[in-house]
């Protein structure tokens, strides 16, 4: 037997006591949960000794109707529910998302559009070493951020490994939520200005203005 298989057979030996445990924590017998998940009071008597293994319809079954992890119950791995902490790092970057783009977008800042090109080249860090934009970014009011919009991007990129692609994509859905917000203005699509410049570590730009 390999270290793999190994693992695996330790692992797979604590299913019984886990699923005792949990039985024990919802407060139940062995036989009202074997009722619930529609297996025999028998079966589940013999899991919790270690003399059988659980199927898969076990465990779906028990996910299903009590809401038990099956990557706790088969490895002890996570909790007892599967619960996950919470990522705060990422709902502060998705407040600040939707703070800046809102900047950008909906109110012009000509600061704020140059920040969204920083985020967007991924050197917002290097760009919160100037005290001027460092100054800008506290300013934003980061708690007006509507909250259902901050927790239904949250539950849609928190799965998301890549930290580079999940703020890309996090980037993209903050642009896309205050595009479709902003009012349409055909003078402002038909002006042609000239842009803003951000030098790192120095001062921050503004754009001149043409001379009559």
């Amino acid at each position: 037997m390999d270290q793999e298989d190994l693992a695996t057979e330790q692992a797979l030996e604590g299913v019984g006591a886990r699923l005792l445990q949990a039985i024990q924590h919802l407060g139940i017998s062995q036989s009202e949960f074997a009722r619930g998940i529609d297996g025999s009071p028998g079966f589940i008597s013999d899991v919790g000794r270690g003399m059988k293994k659980p199927g898969a319809e076990l465990l779906c079954a028990a996910r299903l109707r009590y809401g038990l992890s099956t990557d706790w119950l088969l490895t002890g791995t996570g909790t007892m529910f599967g619960e996950a902490r919470i990522d705060l790092e990422l709902f502060r970057q998705i407040r600040l998302f939707l703070a800046l783009t809102h900047a950008a977008i909906v109110q012009q800042e000509p600061t704020g559009r140059a920040v969204l090109e920083l985020v967007r080249d991924g050197r917002l860090e290097k760009g919160e070493t100037d005290p001027v934009l460092a100054k800008w970014l506290s300013q934003l009011d980061v708690d007006a951020v509507d909250g259902q919009v901050v927790a239904e991007l949250y539950n849609s990129h928190v799965a998301t490994p890549d930290p580079q692609l999940r703020r890309g994509n996090l980037l993209a859905a903050a642009i896309a939520y205050w595009e479709t917000r902003r009012p349409f203005d055909a003078f402002e699509a038909l002006r042609v200005g000239p842009g803003i410049q951000i030098n790192i570590g120095h001062t921050i730009h503004a754009p001149m203005r043409r001379r009559k």
